[in-house]
């Protein structure tokens, strides 16, 4: 497993590893926490929220986001459909809620990680070291405020690292 000139590392971890091991545990608890009240609160802390809600309310009236400035919602955005289409359905179900795409966003910051977990177990062989570098995903202050929140961002992230483990596993097999 790996690229050519890298050795898997093998073996248990060290008790040198405890501490650090104890701060990607509170770290990944914080996140979990603050996703969860991201997740219950009705309000929005910022305007990317509305600007995304607003454009799924054009994608499901309108079928594009792509309309007419001179009536409601008015806006244009340079965001990809691909999340807003993800939201359209429960806009059709539950009406304007912020619970689904923020839902939507913290399941899609999961995959981040488990994507990039799965990158460097392959890169690597040492799965410790990969779930390590993994957790470390939830550490960042921005990836603490934006994972649970119905914004563009994570699930961008998550899009692009699922497409450098797709990369990694095509360019494995010689195609």
């Amino acid at each position: 497993a790996g690229g050519p000139g890298v050795k898997p590392l093998r073996g248990r971890p060290s008790l040198a590893l405890l501490a650090p091991a104890a701060l990607l545990a509170f770290t990944s608890w914080h996140f979990l926490g603050r996703a969860f009240l991201f997740l219950r609160s009705p309000f929005s802390p910022d305007f990317g929220e509305g600007q995304v809600m607003a454009l799924i309310q054009r994608m499901q009236l309108d079928g594009t986001f792509f309309g007419d400035v001179q009536r409601y919602p008015m806006l244009l955005s340079n965001y990809p459909p691909v999340f807003l289409l993800l939201n359209v359905p429960g806009f059709q179900l539950f009406g304007p809620s912020l619970f689904q795409p923020r839902l939507l966003s913290l399941l899609a910051t999961l995959a981040l990680s488990g994507f990039l977990f799965a990158l460097l177990r392959r890169r690597t062989g040492n799965a410790w070291m990969a779930g390590g570098f993994a957790l470390l995903v939830f550490a960042p202050w921005f990836v603490q405020t934006w994972a649970a929140t119905g914004r563009i961002d994570m699930p961008a992230q998550m899009l692009t690292m699922a497409g450098l483990y797709a990369f990694d596993r095509l360019g494995a097999r010689g195609g």
